[in-house]
This record gives C-alpha cells, sequence and structure tokens, in this order.
C-alpha cells in the first residue's frame, strides 16, 4: 500500500482477479493433465532409467517396469487454520458452524486441519499434473483412487510411476519390494529400492519448492478455508512454480539431467504442438 496506494479491498480485489484469471486460463496444465506430456514419456523414463543404472541397477530385463517409469507419486499436506469455529454471525446467542466442518479438515493421524494435494512430478521438475486439494482427513489411496490416474496411465500405454510403500501394486504403479513376513530380500531388491528412494526424493525436492517460493502457503494463520479461497491459491502456487522453473531450472532437473521445457512450450498446449 505504501509503494501503490490504494485501498486495501482493491488490492483484495485484484488478487482474487488474479487467482481467477490463472485458474480459468492455465489450470488444464496441472488438472487431468498428464495425457499432454505423453510424447515424452519416453525421454522421462530414459533419464530415470540412466540415473538407476549409475546407481547400480544395470541387471534388471528390458521389459521390467522400473525401466518403464517416467514419474514418481506422492500427497503433500498443507496446514490451514480450524476452520468454521464460532458463530456464524455477530451479536449474542448467535448460532455456531456445525462441528462436523471442523473434524472434516482434522487428521487424528498428524493431528492438524488443512488440505492435501496429489501431485504427479516429472525428472524436469514439473508437476505434471494435482489431483485435489482435499481435506487431509483422506488417505492417499482416497486421491489415488478419485483421480483415476491408473485407469487413465493404462489408455497411455505401458508407461508406469513410482510411489512410496502407501501405495499399492497396479498395472502402471509402482512402489518398493517388501518381504511381507515371507521371503526375504535380494541383494539386487535391496539395491533396486535404495536407487529408486533416492530418486524419489526429488519429489519431495518439488513439493517443497512451492512452498518456498509461495511462503504464505505454508503459513496456516494465511490459510483460512471459510474466508479465503485456499483451493485456488494452491493451484495458482503450483502453475507459477512449474513457469518459474521453466525459466531458472532446478534441483530436479539438474539430478536428472534433463530441463525443463522452454516457458513459451510450456504455456501452450503440449497435445497440440506433437
Amino acid at each position: 500500500l505504501k509503494e501503490f496506494g490504494g485501498e486495501i479491498s482493491y488490492w483484495s480485489r485484484v488478487f482474487d482477479y488474479f487467482l481467477f484469471h490463472v485458474c480459468s486460463k492455465y489450470c488444464y496444465l496441472i488438472e487431468n493433465s498428464i495425457h499432454l506430456w505423453e510424447p515424452q514419456f519416453k525421454q522421462f523414463a530414459k533419464v530415470i532409467k540412466n540415473r538407476l543404472v549409475r546407481g547400480g541397477c544395470n541387471h534388471l530385463s528390458g521389459d521390467n517396469i522400473i525401466w518403464k517409469l517416467f514419474a514418481f507419486i506422492d500427497n503433500t499436506n498443507i496446514f490451514t487454520c480450524v476452520p468454521g469455529g464460532g458463530p456464524t454471525t455477530d451479536g449474542p446467542n448467535a448460532p455456531r458452524n456445525d462441528p462436523l466442518i471442523q473434524q472434516a479438515a482434522y487428521t487424528a493421524y498428524k493431528h492438524y486441519h488443512g488440505v492435501k494435494i496429489q501431485t504427479i512430478t516429472l525428472p524436469n521438475g514439473l508437476i505434471a499434473e494435482i489431483f485435489g486439494p482435499v481435506f487431509s482427513r483422506h488417505c492417499d489411496i482416497y486421491t489415488l483412487n478419485h483421480s483415476n490416474i491408473n485407469e487413465r496411465l493404462q489408455q497411455l500405454g505401458e508407461y508406469g510411476i513410482y510411489g512410496d510403500s502407501i501405495y499399492p501394486y497396479l498395472s502402471n504403479i509402482t512402489r518398493k519390494h517388501e518381504t511381507n513376513g515371507e521371503n526375504v530380500l535380494t541383494y539386487e531388491q535391496k539395491m533396486e529400492n535404495s536407487v529408486l528412494n533416492g530418486a524419489r526424493e526429488s519429489i519431495e525436492w518439488i513439493n517443497a519448492d512451492v512452498k518456498t517460493k509461495f511462503a504464505f502457503i505454508d503459513y496456516k494463520k494465511c490459510l483460512k478455508l471459510r474466508k479465503s479461497k485456499v483451493c485456488m491459491m494452491i493451484k495458482v502456487c503450483v502453475i507459477l512454480t512449474n513457469m518459474y522453473k521453466c525459466l531458472n531450472g532446478c534441483n530436479t532437473s539438474s539430478y536428472f539431467g534433463l530441463n525443463a521445457p522452454e516457458l513459451e512450450n510450456y504455456m501452450s498446449p503440449l497435445v497440440e504442438e506433437n
């Protein structure tokens, strides 16, 4: 306000307009958007394979699903204020908000209120797709099932994605090897787990980049589910972070040796270009 002048309400409207503009014009880049990257699945799988080979996983057969991995899947949580508390209106004896509103956003597993998003990240450092936000009380399997990501990947071919141990083995989704109390893991399986888990850490870097570039979404006092457009802000932050990486790169793209696309290419429909 000191630099540009004007009333607080004016800048609030400007901010809301910006959110609506970015979401209405560019949300197709991150919502149900995995098909936009299909022409580059082979390239993504190649750089991930090269990274695994350098880590010692050169013993696998050519038809192993690990050689067909092109992305990583995970969920990230965002803390918010406690929603829905207090009276619904001003004045004495005002009715209070339904306590179910608070319960819907609360997760007893981690003891906080908030939302979560499912992210699919690429070795070039970009978030290819998000599902959500949904309330944090939902588990990762909930977002997996409701996003229909495995079914959509089946329609796109044989390439798959890698997740942590919470995810089940599906046709296009895999995770680390587990003994299940029966067989002992072989040396090769232990090596695969170690190298793949190391590669999967890149998804943590990508999700952390969003909160680093836009720190206010990591400050729960700023995020009021009933009073501010929290879900829209999260989506805009993801889009803007992808744009930033197209211009400046990131640690993940350096780790895999694959640069993000030019900003002009990313902002235009990738389906039409290919």
